[in-house]
């Protein structure tokens, strides 16, 4: 049947098209649909969850082993192993460490760290590089479209990106693609989001707060900010309510009914109430 709906349509498929059609004529479920999809010889992965004709030549099949490249990239960049660690230590991990504090875990000068750290930036850099790596950017970036963000505390999410990173720390994995391509920000050590959605949604705040005067008091219920902004997953949700509570310039302030919430903005009403 899948096999038959791919000839007759003579190009890539995404999962969802593939499970909307069979769905018309059959009860499917779409996660075996998805195991027959990968598990068959019949077809081929050729971009995130989209597949073709194992067949198809001019279709190259998408494989992920992110370990393997990540060794081939140091390996051929002559990348001594002490010093991925120092770049690790300094660019990719979560504690903000300083030149100077890496230099004295590896008994080396701040200079030192700051020229390993330059040469293997600009090794970082190359085309060759973003070439290799650039599908597990796609794979992030997909991922979270499609679950309005990735959420490091959820199994589901943390199992699935395993099946590509494995073992290896995720918010080290988002910044070393960050490194490839510049698509996502961590927030609170949790969620990672899509950067240019975040900078959306900041440019929306700072308009809320630019419209606003010394007598006039901006009120907005969270849903008609989700509606503004087009968003509609519950996780993500989540996420714009942590970025709001986390704006200074905002203030919620809990609405008479249940799960009604409304915004205001201006800093001097929450210090007002709290002075009364």
């Amino acid at each position: 049947c899948i096999y038959n709906l791919l000839i007759s349509i003579g190009q890539p498929m995404s999962l969802d098209e593939i499970y909307d059609y069979i769905s018309i004529f059959k009860e499917v479920d779409k996660e075996e649909l998805e195991i027959i999809l990968q598990t068959s010889n019949k077809f081929k992965s050729v971009k995130y969850k989209t597949y073709a004709l194992a067949e198809w030549d001019e279709y190259e099949e998408l494989y992920y082993d992110f370990n393997r490249d990540i060794e081939s990239f140091i390996q051929k960049s002559k990348i001594k192993k002490r010093n991925w660690e120092i770049y690790k230590k300094y660019v990719l991990s979560l504690k903000n460490y300083s030149l100077e504090e890496v230099g004295n875990i590896y008994n080396i000068t701040r200079e030192r760290v700051r020229q390993i750290i330059k040469k293997i930036d600009k090794r970082m850099g190359s085309f060759s590089l973003k070439k290799r790596f650039i599908k597990y950017v796609d794979f992030v970036e997909n991922f979270i479209i499609e679950n309005g963000v990735l959420d490091f505390s959820n199994e589901h999410h943390v199992k699935e990106l395993k099946k590509i990173f494995e073992n290896r720390n995720l918010i080290e994995v988002i910044a070393f693609l960050n490194k490839i391509e510049n698509k996502f920000i961590v927030l609170e050590d949790r969620y990672c989001y899509l950067k240019s959605k975040y900078d959306y949604i900041i440019s929306y705040l700072d308009y809320l707060v630019e419209k606003t005067n010394d007598s006039y008091v901006c009120m907005k219920t969270f849903d008609s900010i989700f509606s503004e902004l087009k968003i509609d997953k519950n996780r993500e949700k989540e996420l714009l309510k942590l970025i709001i509570n986390n704006e200074p310039k905002m203030y919620v302030q809990p609405g008479k009914h249940k799960n009604r919430i409304s915004v205001q903005v201006l800093d001097e009403i929450k210090r007002g109430e709290q002075n009364e």
